[in-house]
This record gives structure tokens, sequence and C-alpha cells, in this order.
């Protein structure tokens, strides 16, 4: 090799050596076209997902805990949705998780929406029964005023000896310590809210079912017939 093509060689190498420098580690070094282009695009911009889940889990309460919750020390202008569910049962089971909780967390959001729009001075709905886009059933300010509770059906018989029913899921509903409405029929969400809300103003009405009620034979099946009919609740 010539002391020319050495030099030459040489001054190659020291270029490359240099540029292999000022490029980031592991990247290839961009040729002055692909610069340009890569200056005109964009990176995506890569946010986390806001993921809301709608749902809320019911407090569970002992028959003593719900008797205490039902006296006097009570809350007064509120309506006590009492969800008698077993653990074992596959119907109670989805039922609660995909809709009594589902419900539980529309309580509570329309709770919270108006008392925000009450304390910025924006009307609030009060017992109108509304339905949105979506077919949900819009109580207001009275979403507050409905309390569910969860008890384990399998922790003493006293509540159905008390009232009569054989059968699981039962929906007991409370104004003031006093039974505005009993049964098993809801399968869903907005029939839970809707069946709340007629609780609600039935016990505002002193609408009360009689003294000692107890469901008759065959009341209290309508929930099991419907299932057995489409099973649309063990899909």
């Amino acid at each position: 090799m010539t002391a020319a093509a050495g030099a030459a060689a040489a001054a190659v190498g020291s270029s490359t050596t240099h540029e292999e420098q000022d490029a980031p580690y592991g990247s290839p070094v961009l040729t002055p076209a692909q610069q340009k282009l890569a200056a005109k695009l964009k990176r995506a911009e890569v946010t986390a997902p806001d993921y809301t889940i709608r749902r809320r889990k019911l407090l569970l309460l002992s028959v003593a805990q719900l008797y205490a919750l039902l006296g006097p020390a009570g809350p007064q202008d509120a309506l006590i949705a009492v969800c008698l569910l077993a653990s074992w049962n596959p119907v109670c089971t989805r039922l609660e998780h995909y809709q009594l909780q589902a419900a539980h967390y529309e309580l509570q959001r329309q709770a919270a929406a108006a008392k925000h729009a009450q304390e910025g001075g924006g009307p609030a709905q009060n017992g109108d029964n509304i339905c949105d886009g979506s077919g949900s059933v819009e109580l207001g300010a009275d979403a507050s005023c409905i309390k569910m509770y969860k008890v384990d059906g399998s922790e003493s018989c006293e509540l159905q000896l008390r009232y009569g029913f054989r059968s699981i899921p039962m929906f007991l509903m409370f104004f003031q310590g006093r039974l505005v409405s009993a049964g098993n029929s809801i399968r869903s969400r907005d029939e839970f809210l809707q069946a709340a809300a007629a609780g609600l103003a039935a016990g505002r009405r002193r609408d009360f079912l009689p003294e000692g009620f107890k469901f008759g034979a065959g009341e209290d099946n309508a929930m099991l017939d419907s299932i057995t009919k489409d099973m649309s609740l063990l899909r």
C-alpha cells in the first residue's frame, strides 16, 4: 500500500469512528435525507388508558347490624335496600357482580353529581325517574337517599322465617324501619334502581306493607320461574 493510500484509509477510518461515537448507542447513523424526514415525523403520544370500574361492592351486614340500622337510630329519610344473597348460589353471584354492584356504583355516581350541581348552583332533579340516553334511571339528589346493603342468606334463617320467603336472591326495602317493598323479580341494574326509587317514594308517602307481612305460598318464586325459562343470568 502506498503512503497516499494509507493516509486516505486512515482518514476514512477516523471519520467513521467519530460519527459512530456521536451517534446514539445502538442506532445507525442517519443520512441527511433520513434526518430531514425524521424531523417531520411526530412520535405518537402514548398515555395510560383511563379505565373506570363501574361497579362498587356492597357492604355486608349481619342480621344484628341490619336490625340496628332499622332501629330509631337509623337514617330517617332514606331507603334501606337489603339484598339477601348467597355466595354458593350462581344466580346470586352473577346478579351481584354484574347488576347490583353496577347499581351501587350508579347510585354513588348520581349522588356525587347531584351534590356537585347543588354546590355549583346547578339544578338537581329529585325522584323524577328520568332515563338518560343509555337507559339508566336518573334519580338526581334522591340517589343519596338510597342505601344498598348485602346480607348473607346462609347466615341465619331469621329473616326467612319472619317474612316467609323460601328462595334467594331476595330484596327487602325499608323506610324508617318499616317494610315498603319485598320481592325477588329484580334482574338488572335499572330494575333495581326503579324498584328503589319506587320504594323511596312509597316510604315518603307512608305507604308501607302491612305489619307482620309474609309471603304466601308460591309468591316469591317469580325470579326462579323466569330464570328457568331463559337462563339469561347463567350464561
